[in-house]
């Protein structure tokens, strides 16, 4: 069975984007043998809600998703799962390590990564703006600092051609099969994402070669 990276991410755009992301992160890695699944969906407001000025995590309807995820892989020694939910006005460090460590309560034997885009995948588009050619206005020019913008969609929408506004369900897909990795490193949040990618190849693939030995 070869090792198998499954996903849990937030809006309709990531159903498509994330696993076409994925795939560029894992060739880019030789790790050719790694299949990449369709995500698991899970809005941000059912998982962290605000109460008396403080952000919670509401467990029941991330434990379903990572459930769901976990139940479509090989076996727990053959895959992992990749959390990934903007963190718009959220401190990703904080909900970050709340998510992970409900995360790993729910499915301790599968190996998790979790990333929370500042503020919104997007972001990392923002930062490849030079690579996105034609799909943008001649006047584009590159954001300095992609992560500080509160709303990277609407960013990208002033960035379109006339005429044009940015269709997360359309554009984002698109935009991730192309998108330059290198310029997408000034974000902080991307390089976390390919630092997470990274330790799962290495545990699902190592796991895998050992068992083969066996």
């Amino acid at each position: 069975m070869n090792p198998t990276l499954a996903s849990v991410v937030e809006g309709h755009g990531e159903m498509t984007a994330v696993p076409e992301l994925l795939r560029r992160l894992v060739y880019a890695r030789a790790a050719f043998s790694v299949n990449v699944l369709p995500p698991i969906r899970c809005l941000k407001n059912k998982i962290v809600r605000c109460r008396r000025g403080a952000e919670e995590i509401d467990s029941s309807e991330l434990e379903r998703a990572i459930r769901l995820a976990a139940r479509r892989l090989p076996s727990p020694d053959r895959g992992a799962i990749l959390i990934l939910i903007d963190a718009d006005t959220s401190c990703p460090a904080s909900v970050g390590s709340a998510i992970r460590e409900l995360a790993m309560a729910v499915c301790p034997t599968v190996p998790i990564g979790v990333v929370l885009p500042k503020h919104e995948y997007e972001a990392w588009l923002l930062a490849a703006v030079d690579s996105l050619g034609n799909y943008l206005s001649p006047s584009a020019v590159p954001v300095r600092d992609p992560e500080a913008v509160q709303d990277p969609k609407r960013r990208l929408s002033e960035l379109m051609p006339h005429g044009r506004s940015y269709r997360e369900t359309v554009d984002q897909v698109r935009f991730s099969s192309i998108f330059d990795l290198e310029q997408a490193r000034t974000c902080r949040s991307f390089r976390k994402l390919e630092s997470e990618v990274d330790r799962l190849l290495r545990i699902i693939c190592r796991e895998t070669a050992d068992g083969a030995e066996t």
